[in-house]
């Protein structure tokens, strides 16, 4: 991850369910498609396929967090 903001949702299996942002752009309150993607998974039974949406934040000035 390079950005603040950038979220990673695991399932139960340790599977990648959802990577990205949670707002519709940077500084943004209220509702996104990454934030509605994100808690549909996190509701969901059952899990299949990971969402990848964009991340809206400030950079970590050149730093890779893994």
């Amino acid at each position: 991850m390079t950005t603040s903001g950038h979220v990673l949702y695991f399932g139960p299996q340790m599977s990648l369910l959802y990577t990205g942002g949670v707002t519709a752009s940077r500084g943004h309150i209220g509702d996104s498609l990454g934030k509605f993607e994100l808690l549909k998974r996190i509701k969901a039974t059952s899990h299949q396929g990971k969402y990848i949406s964009d991340v809206y934040g400030c950079g970590f000035g050149g730093k890779v967090w893994r």
